[in-house]
């Protein structure tokens, strides 16, 4: 298996950033990104769906699902902080003009 490469300075959107895929599989994977250094400082993770939070609120949000969805053992601290400093929320509704 080759080794994974960093990846430019970029913004990540995930939409549906409350949903089931994201709070299992995609943040959970971005932490493991960041945490192995593969995420430069400058990247963010935009998360995007019709739950009524701010950024606090998500990032507390996801806090409490990387504690449930990824093992301790690959949780530390100083990484889960610079991995929420990365989070930002967008509360949007496709129906709404």
């Amino acid at each position: 298996m080759s080794p994974a490469t960093t990846v430019e300075p970029c913004d990540f959107v995930v939409f549906g950033g409350t949903g089931d895929l994201a709070v299992r599989k995609l943040l959970p994977a971005l932490y493991l990104r960041d945490r192995d250094g593969q995420l430069p400082a400058e990247t963010r993770v935009i998360g995007a769906s019709r739950a009524g939070l701010d950024t606090d609120g998500y990032r507390d949000k996801v806090r409490g699902e990387l504690a449930r969805f990824v093992s301790s053992d690959q949780l530390d601290s100083d990484t889960c902080e610079r991995f929420l400093n990365r989070l930002e929320y967008v509360s949007v509704d496709a129906a709404d003009p």
